[in-house]
Order: structure tokens, then sequence, then C-alpha cells
């Protein structure tokens, strides 16, 4: 099958919905599918195979999170339509399908079957509040309706605010991730890393709703009382400056920018415990099921998709929202009781077998043929 996966951010900004489609990508070729992606070019970006630009994305913030408003015009409307033309895909996979512009503009050129994945979580507050009861489900009743043969949310959080219209037409199909390739027992912790203190890590985006100053805060607070502790801070934002100058006089905090997806399964293999304090805006948390593939026990913030990942067990470490204290006593608990941590350990190696890329996409693979069946039928 020919295969168009639609991202509308820049796609080697790190980020879940890129990760998803990345992987997703992966897995279809290994079927035999020809998969490619379609996303805006950004500053920096170098040709990839399989990977075809359309048009061109500027970032903005808002909402305490970063995204990119894209767009294909003159020229770049011309290259969209010859891409379509030539590639001839039998079905395009739309995913954020509502983000401004371009996958309106793909979705109005196309003549072959569509699917949507929706990722999005609105944000904490009033405008928010107002999309999530009003906006998203018009919007997903209308692009369900009118231009779509199937619609897929990545986790009940994200469903709820779609079906107020759309009833069934929603199916529900997680994020994923490779538990083989995160696997402790397959990645030898950094050689800096093993000299007998306990590791805390943060992997994510450095942004106002992902919290991460209430994490440092909190470690502060710990370190008093539990010198061996260190904390590893992975990921890149506009919090970068403040966060370097927060921690300046902390000991053991260390800001590592970036790192490659090929990079990342050795620090959560270094590392004793992660946490992610951020607030709203999951609709999964492939952080946390990374951790939990890695066999860390994960600490979280009980927002709406992270209350749907850390269940059973692993609900004993979920926090209120911006809740410092709560925050540093779970922790804690982890820090002081290492069989609580073995417990839970073993509890997310198990739950996240669920979530293993292959049984995400032979649940994607089989939606795809149906939908090819219902366009068929739609358009005979």
């Amino acid at each position: 099958m020919r295969i168009g996966l639609v991202c509308p951010y820049d796609y080697y900004r790190p980020g879940g919905v890129q990760s998803h489609i990345r992987h997703l990508a992966v897995e279809l070729r290994k079927r035999g599918h020809s998969a490619k992606v379609l996303a805006p070019l950004c500053p920096g970006n170098a040709p990839e195979a399989d990977v075809l630009f359309v048009g061109r994305a500027r970032q903005a913030r808002w909402g305490g999170t970063t995204w990119e408003v894209c767009a294909a015009l003159g020229q770049e409307r011309r290259g969209l339509n010859a891409i379509l033309e030539t590639e001839r895909f039998e079905l395009l996979h739309f995913h954020t399908i509502w983000n401004p512009i371009l996958p309106f503009q793909i979705l109005w050129a196309s003549r072959t079957t569509r699917i949507a994945t929706f990722h999005d979580t609105p944000t904490d507050d009033l405008l928010g509040r107002l999309l999530a009861r009003v906006v998203m489900p018009l919007a997903s009743y209308l692009i369900v309706k009118l231009w779509l043969q199937a619609a897929v949310a990545v986790s009940e959080v994200t469903r709820s605010y779609l079906v107020r219209l759309c009833r069934g037409a929603i199916h529900q199909i997680p994020n994923g991730v490779e538990t083989q390739r995160y696997a402790r027992e397959k990645n030898q912790p950094l050689a800096e890393y093993r000299d007998g203190k306990l590791n805390i890590l943060f992997a994510g985006r450095l942004e106002g709703r992902k919290r991460v100053f209430d994490l440092v805060e909190a470690f502060e607070r710990l370190k008093s009382r539990h010198p061996h502790l260190r904390l590893l801070i992975i990921g890149d934002g506009y919090q970068m400056p403040a966060l370097k100058e927060r921690v300046r006089r902390i000991e053991d905090v260390e800001i590592l920018g970036a790192k490659t997806q090929s990079e990342m399964p050795r620090y959560y293999a270094s590392c004793d415990i992660f946490c992610s304090p951020a607030a709203w805006g999951e609709s999964c948390g492939i952080v946390l099921l990374e951790a939990m593939a890695s066999g860390m026990p994960a600490v979280g913030a009980a927002n709406a998709g992270y209350q749907t990942v850390l269940t059973g067990a692993g609900a004993r470490m979920l926090f209120e929202p911006r809740n410092v204290l709560q925050l540093t006593h779970k922790l804690e608990e982890l820090i002081l009781d290492p069989a609580l941590r073995e417990e839970l350990s073993a509890w997310g190696r198990a739950e996240v077998r669920k979530y293993d890329w292959t049984a995400v996409t032979d649940r994607i693979e089989a939606l795809y043929y149906e939908a090819i069946l219902r366009g068929n039928g739609t358009r005979s």
C-alpha cells in the first residue's frame, strides 16, 4: 500500500506526534508498505529518504507550548499538487489535522482515502475549556463526516473531546513504544552515572506546561536530606536560559540538552526514577511508556492523559499537578524504598507490552484496510 503520513509540525523537532509518525512509518515499511512522511520545511532540515517537504513552518508559542503554523504558498502549492500527483497515495493518514493550515491544504487537494489521528488535549485555561466543550467537538464532527473515512484518538482523554458529536465514529488506538529497544538489559548504562548515586530523570521540552521547575524545586528540597541524589534533565526549549540560572547553585543537577532517539535508551538505563510533572496537554505520554519499557518506576502529574497510563499499581505515583509538596513526597517514597522501586519497575514492564509498536501497528493497519473499503464504497 502507498501511504502518506501527514505531519503538521517540524518533523525533526522532538515531540510526541513526530515520534509517533516516525515509528509508525518504520513499522509499516517492515510490513512491505510504502510509507512516506509529508512535513513542512523548517530551517536546518536536510533531505531524507521517504520524507517529502511540503510548504514551510513558522514557530509560535501559545498556552505554554510550542507549535508551528504551516502553509504551502505560491510555488510551494504547485509543488504540493505535483507530489500528490507523482506519489498517488492510496491512503493519507493525517496527524493533528486541525493544526493550521497545511493539513487542510493537503486534505482539499487529495482525492484518496483519508484517515486522521487526533493527539491533542486543550490548554488549561478559559480558551482551552471553550475549545474542549464547543470548538473541538464541532470541528471534529465536520472533519470526520465531510472528509475522512476513519478517525483515531490516541487516548480516552482525546476521544472524550471528540465523541460528543461523532459518537462511535472515533476509534481509540494508543501511542506506541519500541519495548525491546528500551529494555534495560539491552542497553549499557553510561559510565559517568555508575558512581553509586541515585539518578532521577526528566525528559521533555523545556516549556511552561512541562513544569520542570517544579521538579527542580522538589529535588532541591530532597537533596539536603539525601545527598546521594542526582537530577538529569534532557530536553530543549525556551525555558533553557532560566533553567540554567535556577540550577546554578544546586549540586548534582545536569542539564544535558536534547538527545537523539538513538541516545535515549542508554540514559533511561542509567537512571533509577523517571519524573514528568507536566500539568496538562498530555494525551498519553510517550516518555512515560519509554521509561516503563526501560524498567524505571515513573512519577507523573495526575493530568488527564497520564492517568490513563499510570493505572493499577502505577497510579500510586501520581500527584496533583503543580503541587510541589506532593511531588516531593512521591519521589521520597521511591528514594527510601528500593523494594517499591522494584515492584513498580516490574509493573511497568508488564503494563507497557500492550503499547508495543507491533501491536499498535496491527490495529492501525487493519483500520487502513477498513477505511479503503469504506472509501471505495463512498466513491462508487
